[in-house]
């Protein structure tokens, strides 16, 4: 038999459309010979069965080579699914999308008629259904939620998970598997092969196919294809955990950044911002900081201190600093800023900065420095006033006691009105200082309109404003009832008005309004010291004048600080003001900025009283009496002083150093003492605790209170509205015997 040559014309792995084979032998010598001369029929028909097997060879090798040639078809169909299924892993990340297209392409080439995805669990305890192609939604809904417990030892899906081999199930009904099984009831499988999907050589999910009613042989799939195939799920898989875990972390951390309570940017070595978070950016008045320069947003004066943190980080060495930043409106923001060089290979690329606003907490230290400052000036003022009050009172009222024992024509009459005068001017000067001290006179307390004091001091001040100045009003509906002194409050708003007056040579606007808050607003408005809860009232002065300087707004409330020419201020204005929102416990807040005017508003409590009243005292009918009065007072001068004046027109008088003292002696003689004459600062037990332990003990005398200071002054207010008469210190005889009158005639 001659010998055949399998001879490749064309090639498909060399650039040609398909492979083409051609099958080559050499003619033999007898056909030769009877193409030459004819032979006998014997001869001819042995070339015949020649030719007869030839033909069969060549059938033969035709059918190897189709074999071969289907065979090469079927290895590039898969070279070229798995290189398809590679680029569909680039094109895609998210799990649903890719699985739905490396499934569906395995249908095409796998002789497979379904196929669906188990994925084991973070904790490898549960295979869990994910995905499935060839079925209908309604089957993957039922599924959605089914999982396979992995030590399940009758389920044969957790064994090929767990012993990572391949299983073929040529025929369900053969094996004994558990008809129950939701799988098999969903899917109802003639056959069905298992693929454990590796990742590192760790199973991490199982494929699975299968053939519709048997049609073809799962025998005829190639298992190493397979194999590759389940190689480029589970790295597919891998890549969209990755991507998954990567997106999170991505969002978590970007969540982070966008909500920080700090601004965190991403600066060049010229400054310029390459990444910022918002929040910066809004209180900057930004829409977005992204371009801008560092060195821009930096105030002028500290350019210098920039510089030098940025040439620290340059250096390669982390730095921090406070710098002021200035805002699109010119506002000043205090901020601490740290700069940390961001390394790509030996040279800083970047510098990550974290930039802390610390504004408010800036100005409320100022504000508590304020305080603090003028608490102290208010307490040396209170006490030196407490102390000049009774020094005073003795100096008075023993002056009126001499002036009354000498001859209208005595020189040394003149001499003492001449004290006498001097110690009522000395007393206001006293008044003034009490002003910055942490309580008022008693006797200057009251309810009062806020709406009718805005009212009356608008009304006396247009008379004093340049006709250039408007004034806008714009009051509460109700009256705002405060507690605080008229004459006090109306000077406070004086004040104001004269400094916006000033603040506006050329004219403008003055708005004045009042109106209600609740405590929340200045706590949240950063006020250092005590806020009081409850309502207040609210009146806000505005002008349009020239602003009062950053530099100069910690200084405005001290005593004598000014920035006016000699002569034109005395720096005594805005402090009045801030002792006399001391006294009513109120607080006051400033918003100035320079060339864009001034707004001060001053909180008081608001008090629940429905119509607020002017204090005022009844007449009385004469200044003499003959009734007993205990005098209690820790000052032994002004008991001896109240003695004379009292005993001089007929009354009889028992004296008490304390309120412990004046207890026993009321315990002794209390049916016949007719009214107390009770200082309410001393020692051991004050007036008011006195007062409150005599009507304790059933003894309710009539009492005529005095003091020249106390912190006390809403309990102070509420005896005034109970019907109790005080006595301010230092006193004239006229002012006590009056009062004292009062007292003893008024009904229990």
């Amino acid at each position: 038999m001659p010998s055949a040559k399998l001879v490749e014309t064309k090639c498909f792995f060399h650039g040609d459309p398909y492979c083409e084979y051609h099958l080559q032998w050499a003619r033999s010598g007898l056909r030769n010979w009877l193409q030459r001369i004819f032979a006998p029929w014997k001869l001819f028909r042995a070339t015949i069965e020649e030719l007869e097997q030839d033909k069969k060879i060549l059938r033969e090798k035709y059918e190897e080579v189709r074999s071969l040639n289907t065979s090469l078809s079927e290895k590039i169909t898969q070279l070229l699914s798995l290189q398809e299924t590679s680029t569909a892993i680039l094109s895609t990340l998210k799990l649903e999308i890719l699985l739905d297209l490396i499934l569906n392409r395995l249908l095409q080439v796998a002789h497979l008629d379904r196929a669906g995805i188990f994925l084991l669990d973070n904790q490898r305890e549960k295979l869990k259904f994910i995905h499935a192609v060839g079925v209908d939604q309604e089957s993957i809904i039922k599924l959605k939620d089914y999982s396979i417990p992995l030590n399940k030892k009758d389920n044969i899906i957790a064994r090929s998970a767990r012993e990572a081999h391949p299983v073929i199930i040529e025929d369900v009904a053969k094996m004994n598997l558990n008809p129950n099984n939701p799988i098999l009831k969903t899917f109802n499988p003639k056959a069905f092969i298992l693929v454990p999907l590796k990742v590192k050589e760790q199973t991490v999910g199982i494929l699975v196919g299968d053939n519709l009613a048997g049609e073809k042989s799962l025998n005829k799939i190639d298992k190493d294809f397979l194999a590759s195939f389940a190689n480029h799920i589970a790295m597919a898989l891998e890549n969209s955990c990755l991507y998954s875990k990567i997106q999170r972390s991505e969002q978590r951390h970007r969540a982070i950044v966008e909500h920080s309570q700090e601004g965190i940017w991403l600066i060049d070595e010229g400054g310029t911002i390459r990444f910022a978070n918002p929040l910066l950016a809004k209180r900057l008045g930004y829409v977005r900081l992204t371009g801008h320069n560092l060195y821009g947003l930096v105030e002028e004066a500290d350019k210098k201190a920039v510089l030098a943190l940025m040439r620290e980080a340059m250096n390669g060495r982390s730095a921090k600093g406070e710098l002021r930043l200035r805002g699109s409106d010119g506002a000043t923001f205090s901020v601490i800023v740290s700069v940390v060089p961001m390394q790509a290979g030996e040279v800083a690329a970047e510098y990550l900065l974290m930039v802390t606003d610390f504004t408010e907490l800036k100005q409320m230290e100022s504000r508590l420095l304020q305080s603090q400052k003028l608490e102290t000036i208010g307490t040396m003022a209170g006490g030196i006033a407490h102390d000049f009050n009774n020094i005073l009172t003795s100096i008075l009222g023993f002056t009126q006691l001499l002036k009354a024992d000498l001859a209208d024509d005595s020189s040394q009459l003149r001499h003492a009105e001449i004290i006498e005068q001097s110690s009522l001017r000395a007393a206001e000067l006293v008044k003034q200082l009490l002003t910055f001290s942490r309580g008022i006179r008693p006797e200057d307390a009251g309810r009062i309109s806020l709406n009718e004091i805005v009212t009356e001091t608008v009304q006396l001040a247009e008379r004093s404003l340049p006709k250039a100045i408007d004034i806008a009003l714009e009051l509460a509906g109700d009256a705002l009832p405060v507690i605080g002194n008229q004459t006090q409050l109306q000077q406070a708003l004086l004040n104001l008005l004269l400094n916006a007056r000033d603040a506006m040579p050329l004219g403008g606007t003055i708005s004045i309004t009042t109106r209600r808050a609740e405590a929340a607003e200045l706590r949240r408005r950063g006020v250092a010291g005590d806020v009081r809860p409850g309502v207040y009232a609210v009146l806000g002065v505005r002008d349009t004048g020239s602003g009062i300087p950053l530099e100069h707004q910690a200084k405005i409330y001290d005593p004598f600080f000014t920035t006016k020419a000699p002569g034109k201020g005395t720096g005594l204005g805005l402090a009045m003001v801030y002792g006399i929102m001391r006294n009513a416990h109120g607080h006051i807040m400033l918003d100035s900025m320079p060339e864009h005017g001034t707004f001060f508003e001053l909180f008081f409590p608001l008090t629940d009283a429905a119509e607020a009243e002017p204090v005022h005292h009844d007449a009385v009918s004469g200044m003499d009496g003959g009734e007993t009065v205990l005098v209690v007072d820790d000052e032994e001068l002004i008991r001896d002083l109240a003695e004379e004046m009292l005993r001089a027109h007929g009354y009889r008088i028992l004296k008490a150093a304390d309120g412990i003292e004046a207890l026993h002696i009321m315990k002794a003689f209390g049916a016949t003492i007719d009214a107390l004459l009770l200082d309410l600062a001393m020692p051991r037990l004050d007036g008011l605790q006195t007062f409150e332990k005599l009507r304790q003990e059933g003894m309710a005398p009539k009492v005529l209170f005095m003091s020249g200071f106390t912190s006390q002054v809403e309990s102070v207010v509420a005896l005034k509205e109970a019907g109790h008469r005080f006595l301010g210190k230092p006193f004239t005889e006229t002012d006590l015997l009056h009062k004292l009158r009062a007292v003893l005639d008024q009904s229990r």
